[in-house]
Parts: structure tokens; C-alpha cells; sequence
């Protein structure tokens, strides 16, 4: 177990290093009033409460390899949703739908 804890502190880490530069890179601000104008109340409500479940998730103590990898997964899948809604309705609003 300690090995698979060191190897997801690993990949953690690479991930921090290129968040970092990714968040160099665009206007963060820009980001966040695009966010709230494209999403809806309860849209944003659910992306802030995943980001809340995958930061308690973090936290716990690991009990199978494969429980970061999945969470993860499983909380890109519950995003995306969200995203397609986001992108369903703008491409309603432009007509192209």
C-alpha cells in the first residue's frame, strides 16, 4: 500500500506542476465570469460540490490502488455531464442544434 500512496503523491505532484502552468497561462478571472455566465445556479452549485467530494475523497486513507484513479474518473464522468449541459444549451441558444 505504502508504494501506490507514493506513486499517487507522485502523479499529485505532476499534476500541481502543470496546474501551476496552466494557471500562468490564462486569465483566471475570465474564466470564472465565463463560468457564471454560461452556467446556471445549480450547475456551479454541483461543480463546487464535486470539488468538495474530491478534496474530502483526497483525504482519506488509501485502501485499494485503484481508489483515486476511479474516484477520479468518476468525478470527470459526473463533470462532463454537467459540461454537455452547458454546451447543449448554448448551442440551442445559437441555433445550431
Amino acid at each position: 500500500m505504502g508504494r501506490d500512496l507514493n506513486e499517487i503523491r507522485k502523479q499529485n505532484d505532476k499534476l500541481d506542476e502543470l496546474l501551476t502552468v496552466i494557471k500562468d497561462n490564462i486569465d483566471y478571472e475570465l474564466y470564472c465570469d465565463l463560468r457564471e455566465y454560461f452556467y446556471s445556479d445549480d450547475e456551479n452549485e454541483i461543480c463546487a460540490l464535486l470539488g468538495e467530494a474530491w478534496n474530502k475523497f483526497t483525504k482519506l486513507e488509501v485502501a485499494h490502488s485503484h481508489d483515486f484513479p476511479e474516484f477520479t474518473k468518476a468525478i470527470h464522468e459526473a463533470m462532463n455531464i454537467v459540461q454537455a449541459r452547458v454546451a447543449l444549451r448554448q448551442t440551442d441558444i445559437f441555433g445550431k442544434r
